[in-house]
């Protein structure tokens, strides 16, 4: 009678484990299906979650991008995220997207890095029917589904129409351009260096072009620029920086030794220190590629690849010239979108 008792209490616990690990799945299942609906965001259904990628998340410049971003995104009920925002540890722009791609997010924005293994992640997310649109710098021979941003070619002309402004002098000039290889190709500056040479011809002028490398977030900007400056034939009567901390080293340097009005240097981004050697016409200009457009059109971007299943493969964001007469005001309104995005954060 005990013997028969025990199984019986035996097959009532088990079914009712039966019934409620049931349950639990059941529950488990319709929470990943809404999951994969829609996102849920601080009590917010979004119906797209989007990754945006950066090789660096405090850079002024990319946070006003987010914003941009993020003013467009709120208009079509989607989350816009930027990947590695909360994180202590610092990851490649390569890994950020590896995760991204992991975690299923439905699209990714990204300034991508040039190498095999991030031409392998954006053909995977492909494959997973995660849409990528790369921003600023091209992919070209990924599986990307657009280009937002200002091909090398067409930055080369703005900058080669600059450098026709700055001439006073009929006499052959010298220009020097500091390049990032992590973000240039040999191909992107082949096509940055025509651009430059079939704005201002080459009978005036030479242009030639310098790397400057990056690793584990330190750049050999100062030897470099130290290099360029010991050459006793071709010191350059202009210096092209094309990022923003090798502007500001270059800066430091010229005004160090005297040259801030002898060398005068074209930057890509601003900041407080670039603006202050605008004003002291150390520093004769920025060009940069309008970050709070580059922003909206690429979220553009991606939701008319959702809608439609296709976008233009390149879609041209206007570059911007910051100089004495502007800078401030610049400024100003980098300095208004970068608290707008901490105080979200």
């Amino acid at each position: 009678m005990k013997q028969g008792f025990k199984h019986k209490m035996i097959f009532v616990v088990v079914g009712v484990t039966l019934v409620f690990f049931t349950l639990v799945m059941t529950v488990s299942y319709c929470h990943l299906k809404v999951q994969s609906e829609s996102a849920v965001i601080e009590n917010t259904i979004y119906t797209h979650h989007i990754s945006m990628i950066t090789n660096d998340i405090s850079s002024p410049y990319w946070k006003e991008v987010y914003e941009g971003a993020r003013a467009e995104a709120e208009n079509s009920d989607t989350y816009i995220e930027m990947i590695g925002a909360n994180s202590v540890e610092k990851y490649s722009v390569t890994d950020k997207t590896q995760l991204a791609v992991y975690e299923g997010t439905d699209g990714i924005l990204v300034y991508p890095e040039q190498n095999d293994e991030m031409l392998k992640i954006i053909n995977e997310a492909k494959e997973n029917s995660i849409p990528v649109v790369t921003m600023q710098k091209d992919s070209s021979d990924s599986k990307r589904v657009g280009f937002v941003g200002n091909n090398d070619y067409f930055y080369g002309q703005a900058l080669g129409k600059r450098i026709l402004q700055m001439q006073k002098t009929s006499d052959h000039m010298n220009v020097s351009i500091l390049v990032p290889n992590n973000t240039y190709t040999d191909a992107n500056k082949e096509w940055l260096r025509m651009g430059v040479t079939s704005t201002i011809g080459k009978r005036e002028y030479s242009v030639s072009m310098s790397d400057v490398h990056e690793t584990n977030d330190l750049i050999d900007a100062e030897d470099a620029i130290n290099v360029i400056l010991k050459s006793d034939t071709s010191i350059p009567n202009i210096l092209i920086c094309l990022d923003l901390r090798t502007t500001e080293i270059a800066y430091q340097i010229l005004k160090d030794r005297g040259l801030d009005g002898t060398i005068r240097i074209i930057g890509n981004d601003i900041s407080k220190t670039v603006v202050q050697g605008i004003t002291e016409h150390a520093i004769d200009s920025v060009i940069m590629i309008d970050p709070e457009e580059l922003g909206k059109k690429s979220v553009d971007a991606y939701l008319k690849y959702e809608k439609f299943g296709l976008v233009d493969n390149y879609t041209e964001v206007q570059t911007q010239l910051i100089d004495a007469d502007n800078a401030k005001e610049y400024l100003e309104k980098r300095e208004n979108a970068e608290a707008k995005y901490d105080a979200a954060s």
